[in-house]
């Protein structure tokens, strides 16, 4: 990887889309994970991480996050958050 983030410290990430739908693995509070995740650029220029599974996301710069799941929340249409104790394989969430 190009770049590690501190483990030390909360980091956010992104995990979703199709790329989890392909191949992403179930994530649980408390559970220890490491992360392939490329930084990307939002509409309004801030940055974000985003698990990838592929190297895609229209990006090289890619960093390893490790560390324990605090907290997930599933982010609703237009941008409120709901949390959860779960996030299903990408099987479990395609029909």
């Amino acid at each position: 990887m190009e770049g590690e983030v501190d483990v030390g410290v909360d980091v956010e990430v992104e995990v979703g889309g199709w790329e989890h739908e392909c191949c992403g693995d179930a994530v649980e509070r408390s559970q220890r994970v490491s992360f392939r995740c490329a930084r990307v650029s939002g509409d309004d220029g801030t940055s974000r991480l985003a698990e990838t599974h592929h190297g895609g996301l229209g990006t090289t710069d890619l960093v390893l996050v490790e560390g324990q799941v605090r907290r997930i929340e599933a982010v609703l249409e237009g941008g409120a958050r709901r949390p959860v104790r779960r996030l299903p394989d990408g099987n479990g969430l395609t029909p």
